[in-house]
């Protein structure tokens, strides 16, 4: 497909600021919302928004003209959720609503990032298709959200993933947490018991790219193709950067004390996206070879 104007929700979090960057390589005219942190990419149309003032936001979609919308922005602190689940909704729901309306409206095509937590945490490798179970208001707000936009715009992709990579000062991911601890020589204690299939920022970029372009429509599970343990993703994050393994202890999430449940498997399919695409997702070695110059860099600064 032929976009040329892109606008991204979330920009300065972790997938939205790497997406700018992305498309910014491609000559495309990004357009980024941010709302409490600069972007700060100089070839980016920044714009500061509160994405919940619709007569605000409407404005920007008037202005801008995308062709192509994609929703990174949302509530991503699971037990922030679950304090206050009519601010998630009103997050998760409302607005990815109300986006899906205005690309519908002007004929943009809609991303919409999704998460691998709507289940309970009983299945091994779900399909886009099996019934969700969410546990907890986080998991049950991004399911309302997927569909509600899938109601209000049916031509959105619905992207569910989980992914790391090297993060921003004001926002770090799960494999900057474990760089950072191993580096400073800290005890880290990491679940044996939690299961996901994650993928790096710069593939899942690559991904959702290339589902855009062939016009992917509904569900898709773009996330790696090997599923592993909070643990021992840790313990490969560590061999890879040659950092202490040990440091890193495994721990049982049912001691964690945290306020709201997890499921303990997060773990996705990936059989409708490959075959989508005629590609393989990348397995976990590929995922972290493909931040390693970045992330080392990161290392040496830290060490």
């Amino acid at each position: 497909m032929n976009y040329q104007k892109v606008l991204i929700t979330g920009a300065s979090g972790l997938l939205g600021h790497y997406l700018c960057r992305y498309f910014v390589n491609r000559k495309y005219d990004v357009f980024g919302i941010s709302h409490n942190h600069r972007i700060e990419i100089p070839e980016v149309t920044e714009i500061s928004c509160d994405l919940l003032d619709e007569e605000q936001f409407s404005q920007i979609f008037r202005s801008v003209a995308p062709d192509l919308v994609i929703h990174c922005a949302g509530l991503t602190n699971v037990d922030t959720c679950e304090n206050d689940e009519a601010r998630a909704n009103k997050i998760h729901v409302q607005l990815s609503q109300f986006i899906a309306e205005q690309s519908k409206k002007i004929g943009a095509k809609m991303v919409h990032i999704s998460t691998d937590h709507l289940w309970d945490g009983t299945k091994v490798n779900v399909t886009e298709d099996f019934p969700t179970s969410p546990i907890n208001a986080y998991a049950r707000s991004k399911f309302k959200g997927e569909k509600v936009v899938l109601e209000k715009n049916p031509d959105a992709l619905i992207v569910r993933t989980n992914f790391f990579g090297q993060g921003l000062q004001w926002r770090k991911s799960f494999s900057d947490w474990i760089i950072e601890t191993l580096v400073n020589n800290k005890v880290l204690n990491a679940f044996e018991d939690v299961f996901f299939t994650p993928i790096s920022i710069p593939l899942l970029s690559e991904y959702i790219f290339d589902s855009i372009q062939i016009d992917l429509k509904g569900i898709y599970h773009i996330v790696g193709c090997e599923r592993i343990s909070k643990y021992q993703f840790a313990v490969k994050i560590a061999e890879i950067f040659k950092l202490p393994l040990n440091l890193i202890n495994p721990v049982s999430y049912k001691n964690a004390g945290l306020i709201a449940g997890r499921p303990m498997d997060m773990s996705l399919s990936v059989e409708k996206i490959e075959k989508a695409l005629s590609k393989k997702m990348p397995t976990i070695e590929q995922s972290v070879q493909s931040i390693l110059s970045l992330e080392s860099d990161n290392v040496k600064k830290l060490n």
